[in-house]
């Protein structure tokens, strides 16, 4: 007799292969709020030491406005 959580061939749960693809998804979309974030501070910000002191402050990393994944804006 099988699991009902059981759904997939290869034995995993299928709550816990759902979870995962929930934890890429909630990743990938963070990273595209940081990038925009750290782009909209750098847009905004009057010099370089302006924009790291606003980034630090943030808790951003300039690196996330660069992103070349295809999940930045």
């Amino acid at each position: 007799m099988v699991s009902r959580f059981f759904r997939n061939c290869d034995g995993v749960p299928d709550h816990a292969g759902g979870s995962a693809r929930a934890r890429v998804a909630e990743e990938e979309h963070n990273a595209g709020e940081r990038t925009g974030a750290v782009r909209t501070v750098a847009g905004h910000a009057v010099d370089v030491e302006d924009c790291t002191m606003l980034l630090a402050m943030l808790g951003l990393d300039a690196r996330d406005g660069s992103r070349a994944d295809g999940f930045g804006y």
